[in-house]
């Protein structure tokens, strides 16, 4: 483990992580990033303060907040310590690892492990410092899943694919320096042989060059082959098992990160095909050529490598450098994709309410941003590409020359010389292609952390239900990030129908959410049937209780699939439906295809066809937050009356209260209290 552990922010707002990250590292208790993640509860903000502290404490760090002055840090602080900086407007958490006489030692997740001179540090320096008091016993071992286990478990999967890759590569090296030898050969002994045998020579150098090309060829195919495995494997399924993941996450990404990451998906797939080329292609054919120009002569063998030492840590520094660019332009790749989403959904308003310009502007920057950091990239790999061609060029030139003094002393032939130089040549392609690997390797451990958030974690066996008969909220307390709670000690038990009534931001969505688990409350528990929510199979719960909001959801299908899906049998029962609400002109456009939207369907339409598709699924409990705010009056009238007649809990929340009857239990919730009820048989308590 490095002495001053350092990990790399995916986004603006997660750098508290980070820190944390970097701080249980430092105390050889390391977590997952999206556990981590999660224990911070980040909102659009990050973490405030208290909420790191607060995460510490549950790594078993005692942490304290303290407000410091510039001047007393070299006295006060016990290093590592988290320092809250304000860089260019922007608030941001560094790990401080050491005070030194000249600079401070800084674990920054936007830039790495650098070194900040007292005056630039005093400039950004806030004044807030989160020092360590007290470190408790170390928690229960945690099987942290690394890059290099990700490569293990990789290898074992594919490692028939690289046994036979690496016998086609040996065979293909060892045809190209005997083909190497035919060009010596030419030069130094065919001058004493007659014509017939050079033809016949070279017709059998002709034949093993046919079947290494032959080789190649397979080999490509083989590489081929693997790539779409790979894309199938970690883009197709991956994507396809986010339908597993837990709601918070994917609640959480804005729709440009998604698919940001899901393109990064396919670099990962693309990863393993530059790793396979160069440990297995490029890596054993520059070891055939070092052993072959060790067998020509020793000191040109030393200088051989010599130099390709000193190229390989020319690529390591400059990879270290272009790590970060290489992060700048994967998050600003999201904030561009977020923009474009945003100005596509947007357009209409834009247009009507003239803010043009404004929008025009954000894309501009949005781009410029990106753009910028992609130029900046750029640049850097032009530089190190001039770099990279004028050292081999040194190489070559300094191995010829000494090649040509050796020869000059005729201790060796000039057919020989050719070979050195054509055993030279072979080696500037495979020197290019693990430049590149070493920069894309630490941008693939980026790759991979977001990777790793977007599989689903393994389920435990839970508790399955047969009917939803109550839900009870017991002391439940929630709040959005670390603060002032929304819910403090909320309790409410609801057995059957229930109309909620508050005010706007009153906390009647939040409660809802909180009860069908897209929340989960910090303290307290949701109680189904007397069982633990969180103990709960979610499969189990959802198929007995159903939500719908205001927004209809639609998919990109028919009318008649978006209702019913593949459930053909429900087909009469959706056409009863449809009459009873009077949309009798819906029955024969059942087969019009819909987009996100609703399609040819008016708001009110698209409300009502939501709640018979819940409908047709026979919950227990049925949940309508606003979701008939665009429905008549009539149909509205007859939704009540047939709400009425089912033996479901219907939760309501609605501003149209004279739609309410008796049969409904009613509460009205001000800033997450419940300040009234009407209590028809005294079924749930406060």
């Amino acid at each position: 483990m490095l002495k001053y552990p350092i990990f790399l922010q995916d986004n603006e707002n997660s750098c508290g992580a980070y820190c944390i990250k970097m701080l249980l590292s430092f105390y050889k208790r390391d977590d997952e990033i999206k556990n981590i993640k999660k224990c911070c509860r980040l909102t659009k903000e990050g973490v405030t303060v208290y909420g790191l502290i607060q995460v510490l404490k549950k790594y078993h760090l005692e942490a304290k907040a303290y407000q410091c002055e510039f001047k007393h840090l070299f006295e006060e602080v016990n290093c590592p310590v988290i320092i809250h900086l304000k860089q260019d407007d922007l608030y941001h958490y560094v790990v401080l690892y050491k005070i030194k006489d000249e600079y401070f030692l800084v674990g920054d997740p936007a830039k790495g492990l650098i070194k900040m001179s007292y005056e630039s540090f005093s400039k950004q320096f806030t004044g807030i410092i989160i020092m360590i008091d007290h470190v408790g016993m170390p928690l229960t071992k945690r099987n942290n899943y690394t890059f290099q286990n990700f490569l293990k478990d990789h290898f074992k999967q594919h490692y028939q694919t690289i046994i036979k890759m690496m016998i086609k590569t040996i065979i293909i090296s060892m045809l190209t320096m005997i083909f190497s030898y035919y060009y010596q050969l030419m030069i130094d002994s065919f001058s004493k042989y007659p014509i017939y045998q050079i033809v016949f020579i070279s017709l059998g150098f002709t034949v093993l060059y046919a079947f290494k090309l032959l080789l190649d060829y397979l080999r490509r195919q083989q590489i081929l082959e693997l790539s779409r495995e790979l894309n199938q494997e970690y883009a197709l399924k991956t994507m396809q098992n986010l339908i597993y993941q837990d709601y918070d996450y994917m609640d959480g990404l804005e729709k440009g990160t998604l698919l940001s990451r899901s393109q990064n998906l396919f670099e990962l797939s693309q990863y393993f095909i530059e790793f396979y080329h160069v440990i297995f292609i490029d890596s054993i054919l520059m070891l055939f050529i070092l052993i072959f120009i060790l067998s020509i002569q020793f000191f040109l063998f030393l200088i051989v490598l010599l130099m390709m030492v000193i190229i390989f840590l020319v690529f390591y520094f400059y990879s270290k450098k272009l790590h970060i660019e290489n992060k700048k332009i994967l998050e600003q790749k999201e904030h561009l994709n977020d923009g474009l989403l945003e100005f596509q959904e947007n357009y209409f308003q834009t247009i009507q309410f003239k803010v043009k310009k404004m929008m025009k502007n954000k894309l501009g920057y949005l781009y410029d941003t990106y753009f910028m950091n992609v130029y900046h990239h750029d640049e850097m790999t032009n530089i190190h590409q001039v770099q990279l061609e004028a050292l081999i060029q040194i190489m070559i030139m300094a191995v010829l020359l000494l090649a040509i003094i050796i020869y000059k002393k005729q201790q060796m032939t000039l057919g020989t010389v050719m070979l050195v130089y054509l055993l030279l040549s072979y080696m500037i392609n495979p020197l290019m292609k693990i430049s590149v690997f070493i920069a894309m390797h630490d941008e693939l451990q980026i790759i991979f952390e977001r990777y790793k958030e977007m599989l689903p974690e393994k389920r435990e066996r839970k508790k399955k239900i047969k009917k939803i008969k109550s839900i009870e909220l017991k002391h439940v307390s929630f709040s959005y990030g670390y603060t002032r709670p929304l819910f403090d000690h909320f309790q409410l038990k609801i057995e059957r129908s229930l109309f909620i009534q508050g005010k706007t931001g009153s906390g009647k969505s939040t409660l809802l959410k909180l009860i069908m688990n897209q929340l989960q409350p910090t303290k307290g528990e949701i109680v189904i049937n007397g069982i633990n929510l969180q103990e709960l199979d979610l499969n189990s719960y959802y198929s007995h209780i159903k939500y719908l909001n205001k927004t209809p959801v639609f998919y990109k299908e028919s009318l008649r699939t978006n209702i019913i899906f593949d459930r053909l049998f429900l087909e009469d029962k959706m056409i009863e439906l449809l009459h009873y609400f009077m949309l009798d002109d819906l029955v024969n456009g059942l087969d019009l295809k819909l987009d996100e939207q609703g399609g040819f369907l008016s708001s009110g339409q698209g409300q009502l066809v939501m709640i018979i598709r819940a409908l047709l699924s026979e919950p227990d409990v049925l949940i309508l937050d606003e979701a008939f705010s665009n429905i008549d009056q009539e149909r509205l009238q007859l939704l009540i009356n047939y709400l009425s007649f089912q033996k479901i809990i219907v939760i309501i929340v609605s501003h149209q209260i004279n739609m309410m009857n008796c049969q409904f239990d009613c509460v009205i919730i001000d800033s997450g209290k419940i300040v009234g009820e009407e209590d028809y048989g005294n079924r749930f308590s406060t």
